[in-house]
């Protein structure tokens, strides 16, 4: 019976330490402000806040492609494009 206390104590505190680990390094998703497309071009908007509270937009832009039946996104364009 002792042994058995000792091994459901073991569980228990394994168990605790591993779940308070791994809701702290968790991190939150971050969703983007707007997003547009037209055609084969897509514009994602993100709106990023610095340490002092001020706000500044970053805008990626992508090309989207089908290749062997597969949609891909790319961020590298030539000259034509």
């Amino acid at each position: 019976m002792k042994t058995f206390m000792i091994t459901i104590s073991i569980i228990t505190w394994v168990a605790f330490n591993c779940y308070s680990q791994d809701t702290s390094s968790k991190k939150e998703i971050k969703k983007p402000k707007a997003a547009y497309q037209i055609g084969y071009a897509k514009v994602t908007v993100w709106d990023n806040k610095t340490k002092d509270w001020n706000s500044s937009k970053v805008y990626q832009i992508e090309k989207l492609y089908k290749k062997d039946g597969i949609w891909y996104a790319t961020n590298f364009f030539n000259e034509s494009e």
